[in-house]
């Protein structure tokens, strides 16, 4: 993860971020390829997004907390409704949803220390 720097949220407990594979050169989409929002992971550097400084909405999450510090959710700025979800059955791939359904749309934070 790595802030979006071109899209300032409208409130303190919100931040706009990008959400990339380890190694950074992969960062996660939102898309409406088929009539709905899907997730793809595109070959875009997310240092190279950051260092933009423009919107990016398709690559931008806004990561809100949730009724802890340690919880938040990721709702799409491209398409605002839209949450990266999974399902509660283990190693279930991430997808976009719309939060009250089945999936879920909160995620748990563990907090670990760098080297």
């Amino acid at each position: 993860m790595t802030p979006n720097r071109g899209i300032t949220p409208k409130d303190g407990n919100t931040f706009a971020i990008f959400m990339g594979t380890q190694d950074g050169a992969q960062t996660l989409s939102c898309g409406e390829p088929g009539g709905q929002p899907q997730l793809t992971l595109e070959s875009k550097g997310i240092m190279d997004l950051y260092n933009d400084d423009k919107e990016h909405k398709n690559f931008t999450f806004f990561c809100k907390s949730g009724s802890s510090t340690e919880t938040g959710s990721f709702e799409s700025a491209a398409f605002p409704g839209w949450f990266l979800s999974t399902l509660t059955e283990p190693n279930q791939p991430i997808r976009l949803s719309h939060q009250g359904g089945a999936e879920i749309t909160q995620f748990y934070f563990d907090k670990v220390k760098g080297d």
